[in-house]
């Protein structure tokens, strides 16, 4: 129906809306989609401040969505990480503390878990893309993809890129 589109459609773009998950319960069980195995997807060493119980809602909200634009006959998915978007927020989060700031793997953490997330239950036959924000256009450490003098940089760019096309991910 139209609010379960419309829906489908926000979480597509990146966002966490818990309460579809609730709300769409009936629809979901009447499509026959079968939550993954998140945890072992997505979890994996993942830390505590950004708690397990986000991750794997985020990486689970993603994946349903993912299946649900499959099944309703979508060639794709898209998922975010430019404009201001969660993913591209945490690539630029040099000065956070913990397992998602500070160094490259860390920032980067949260997109690819949920990355391989949503590529495990796509079928082969639906693309999966993401949108992604190489260069914040601020000086590092408040922007991705820029030095400390706002110069560009592409060498996390870069490797963020070989990441994404290493598990199947059109750019």
């Amino acid at each position: 129906d139209a609010e379960m589109m419309r829906s489908l459609n926000v979480f597509a773009q990146g966002l966490a809306v818990t309460a579809f998950q609730m709300k769409q319960a009936a629809a979901i069980q009447a499509l026959e989609v079968k939550m993954p195995s998140v945890a072992s997807v997505c979890i994996g060493g993942i830390g505590v401040d950004i708690t397990a119980a986000f991750v794997i809602a985020h990486a689970g909200q993603l994946s349903l969505a993912a299946q649900l634009a499959a099944k309703a006959g979508f060639d794709g998915v898209d998922v975010k990480s430019c404009h201001g978007y969660l993913f591209q927020e945490l690539l630029s989060a040099f000065l956070r503390e913990g397992r998602y700031g500070g160094s490259f793997e860390n920032r980067s953490r949260l997109y690819l878990a949920c990355m391989r997330a949503v590529k495990a239950v796509l079928p082969e036959n639906i693309l999966l893309t993401s949108r992604l924000s190489v260069v914040d256009m601020l000086p590092k450490p408040y922007g991705f993809g820029n030095d400390e003098k706002g110069n560009i940089d592409f060498r996390e760019p870069d490797l963020l890129v070989d990441a994404l096309a290493d598990m199947g991910v059109s750019i």
